[in-house]
């Protein structure tokens, strides 16, 4: 008989938490006003937009000047919002600063402008709520399972195929036998807000890149905007945990996670 045990997870984020979708905010669908990011889909702004400003907008030729022709308009179209995201301020500040105007200029003379790439975070296409995906969790578990398996071994090799061989010697199994990797036998399913709940806030932050040594040489930080889940909330997604064999128990995988994640 098959061993099967059944765990549902309740989970909360204790910083922003951003899991990256195909889909990302790009200046044709949203503005920024008072603090907060309108989202509009393309078929209410075509029924929105004249003749004349789908002649407009059809021939603009930079991305500054797309920007500008929705900037401009926002009071009108951010009623057409079919959700809202809370902007940091300083984010906010800079779309009023730069939206639509060049920031440098390139080879030739060429206009550069800030194109204010915002990664959206993965959501539900029915309501817009995000939603943590199963595969993203199973993965995150992974890596401190076997961050609790190496004990703190240090690792150090050339062997391009290192993430590979390290993970087949850890959990036990060679290549082509994946039915040997004892993680085959955690199931883990997609976690959604309550069905007595609301879901989770999002709130557009930067996330910056910074260099781990100091150097000499005086690098720009590369500033990325991302949506994110809000941090410190509790009871934000549940979800479900099945254990298809006692290899792997719902203590010893709590151990592990708490290990790796928690500050110590």
């Amino acid at each position: 008989m098959e061993f099967m045990q059944i765990k549902p997870i309740t989970i909360s984020t204790l910083s922003p938490l951003h899991i990256g979708c195909d889909e990302d905010y790009v200046p044709t669908n949203f503005v920024i006003k008072n603090k907060l990011l309108h989202y509009f889909d393309i078929v209410s702004l075509a029924d929105e937009l004249t003749d004349a400003e789908r002649g407009t907008l059809g021939n603009q030729q930079t991305i500054g000047a797309v920007q500008q022709f929705f900037k401009s308009r926002r009071d009108r179209l951010a009623p057409l919002a079919s959700h809202l995201v809370e902007v940091a301020s300083d984010i906010a500040k800079e779309y009023e600063e730069k939206a639509g105007k060049p920031t440098q200029q390139g080879a030739g003379g060429a206009p550069i402008y800030n194109l204010f790439p915002i990664s959206r975070t993965v959501y539900n296409p029915l309501d817009a709520s995000p939603y943590l995906p199963g595969s993203s969790l199973k993965g995150s578990m992974r890596t401190a399972w076997l961050n609790a398996v190496n004990k703190g071994q240090y690792l150090q090799s050339a062997d391009k195929n290192i993430n590979r061989n390290l993970q087949q010697r850890l959990l036990g199994y060679t290549n082509g036998k994946f039915e040997n990797d004892p993680l085959r036998h955690l199931l883990v399913a997609d976690a959604h807000y309550p069905e007595d709940g609301e879901p989770a806030p999002a709130q557009v932050l930067y996330a910056v890149s910074k260099k781990k040594r100091l150097s000499e040489r005086s690098t720009p930080e590369l500033k990325v905007f991302l949506e994110t889940v809000h941090g410190l909330l509790s009871d934000t997604f549940t979800g479900e945990i099945r254990f298809t064999d006692n290899k792997i128990t719902w203590a010893t995988l709590c151990d592990a996670c708490n290990e790796f994640y928690f500050p110590p």
